[in-house]
């Protein structure tokens, strides 16, 4: 189909046409390997806890979501929560 735009490579068509999904997974999904996540961390607000942006086991806690905040460090994400004792705030 000539009505079909072709693109050099998975980051240029991530960025043109799938600029609403997350661009590094998008760019590795498109290139057939597996996603693991940016190994930054985010509060999970269902548990009120931080989890780090992989699949896994804990402390990963799924890939973050492309509008969720996230934290360099569990330090970094543990300090938003600080009603939350800092020895409980990581996902276990």
């Amino acid at each position: 189909d000539l009505s079909v735009k072709l693109f050099a490579d998975a980051t240029s068509c991530c960025s043109e046409k799938l600029g609403w999904a997350d661009q590094a997974q998008c760019v590795a999904e498109s290139n057939g390997v597996a996603y693991n996540g940016t190994e930054s961390y985010y509060i999970d607000w269902s548990v009120t806890k931080c989890a780090k942006d992989c699949e896994g086991a804990a402390p990963c806690g799924g890939l973050a979501d492309k509008w969720m905040t996230t934290y360099a460090s569990a330090a970094d994400c543990c300090a938003v929560l600080k009603w939350v004792d800092p020895n409980e705030c990581l996902i276990a």
